[in-house]
């Protein structure tokens, strides 16, 4: 689902009973220059 939007990086995904969180991490030749962090918490 996350790929049909155009993302093309995978992100690190990480689940616990509370929700899930999805990592995304970008680098700028060996560094990392920037990332966007998603929690999505369960009802």
């Amino acid at each position: 689902m996350i790929q049909s939007t155009g993302i093309k990086k995978k992100p690190k995904i990480t689940y616990n009973p509370d929700g899930i969180t999805m990592n995304f991490v970008d680098y700028a030749g060996d560094k990392e220059c920037c990332h966007i962090i998603t929690q999505l918490r369960w009802l």
